[in-house]
């Protein structure tokens, strides 16, 4: 039976393509990475920030139904107090998570970065405390209820990578034993029982995450050679006209500024035509993961809209930022390429704090005429209502 799962996971692995650097350069460019994998990184991040909910719900359902039930069978506990602290602080700590996830999941500027790392602030308390409670219920009764429940919850709800969970199982199965031996409730009985929950979830954990990443990177990978450019892993123009109107409309009702860049490499034909190209592919393939990493919200488009032409759509706030950050953009594009006597970009700029009044077209044909102004005034630069800045 083991030997089957692990032959299970062996070829999820195989499957989901794990590639390490030297394979990515290659695959994609020299400074290349795998959108496809950053997609489908940030879904489980994003599923994980939501479980923070109903693992609240559970565990302070649990502990208040393990209270109730002690009072009515008149059941004394010796670590009652600790029972209710426990309890109430970490209803407290619920809460204030549930509240910050809701506001924040509404927040376009929240970062995948930050929500990662409010999630893994959320189950290293849920662990703590969920450790706490069946410790005492182990001192107080000798059972391992609410363990075993607590194994259950974070094998399911969360899609962690599985050596940090399995790490955390291992130091709770550890600290059972060591409580169970230290207050003389050694139980061989529930030793097993522990065990092999503890082997389940392990196995559990290291199935769940390889099939969710191996059905999710399947998904997007679909989903991107219908609406994706399959050189410079970038929307195309067919995903870009669908994507398109739905963040228009999005900037719409939440009153937001609505961004719109056209790019163009500077002098493409030339350099094609003195590298050759296979050299030109890099060239498109390294200049759009530049793109890729500025531009990399979730109300964030960046579609290739031709051949050396890139579109980029986003939701913004402050216009002096955004203009900021196009010009690190095309510092990134000439400093983090210099192969073959470097790359440079032009870039048209088109901010709609009105975006209900043009359609998507007009917005785009502004934008185009802000490059040609860029391309007509020295190239390496940005136009933004008729003003061209330089780096």
């Amino acid at each position: 039976m083991f030997g089957n799962i692990l032959a299970e996971i062996k070829k999820m692995r195989t499957t989901m393509k794990f590639i390490g650097r030297e394979e990515l350069k290659a695959r994609h460019g020299e400074l290349g990475g795998e959108p496809i994998f950053r997609m489908v990184e940030a879904e489980r991040v994003h599923t994980n920030f939501l479980c923070v909910i109903p693992a609240s719900a559970i565990l302070i359902l649990v502990e208040v139904c393990g209270m109730i039930w002690a009072v009515v069978n008149k059941i004394k506990f010796d670590y009652c107090k600790g029972f209710i602290v426990s309890c109430l602080s970490f209803t407290a700590v619920a809460v204030i998570f549930v509240c910050f996830i809701e506001r924040k999941l509404k927040d376009t500027d929240f970062s995948l970065t930050q929500k990662k790392t409010t999630y893994i602030v959320f189950w290293a308390v849920y662990c703590l405390e969920s450790m706490s409670f069946s410790i005492m219920e182990l001192l107080d009764r000798g059972t391992v209820n609410n363990y075993l429940c607590f194994i259950f919850l974070f094998t399911v709800l969360p899609v962690i990578e599985p050596l940090p969970r399995t790490a955390v199982l291992v130091v709770t199965f550890l600290t059972e034993t060591a409580v169970m031996i230290k207050s003389g409730s050694y139980n061989p009985d529930v030793m097993l029982i522990c065990f092999v929950a503890f082997l389940i979830a392990s196995v559990a954990s290291y199935a769940t995450f390889f099939r969710y990443m191996s059905t999710k990177i399947t998904e997007k990978s679909l989903e991107h050679f219908a609406n994706g450019d399959h050189l410079t892993m970038l929307t195309n123009r067919r995903g870009f006209a669908s994507l398109g109107p739905e963040l228009k409309k999005y900037c719409e009702n939440k009153s937001l500024n609505l961004l719109v860049i056209m790019a163009d490499i500077d002098n493409f034909k030339a350099y094609n035509d003195s590298y050759g190209h296979i050299e030109g592919d890099i060239c498109l393939k390294n200049v759009a993961a530049r793109i890729r990493e500025n531009f990399s919200r979730s109300t964030d488009i960046c579609a290739r809209y031709g051949g050396e032409e890139f579109l980029v759509m986003s939701a913004i706030r402050d216009d002096e930022k955004i203009l900021e950050h196009i010009r690190t953009l095309l510092d990134d594009v000439e400093t983090s390429y210099d192969k073959n006597g470097g790359v440079t970009m032009s870039v048209g700029v088109c901010i709609s704090d009105t975006p209900s009044k043009y359609s998507l077209n007009e917005l785009i044909k502004i934008a185009d005429d802000e490059l040609y102004n860029a391309k007509a005034n020295g190239k390496n630069c940005f136009s933004y209502k008729g003003r061209v800045y330089k780096k």
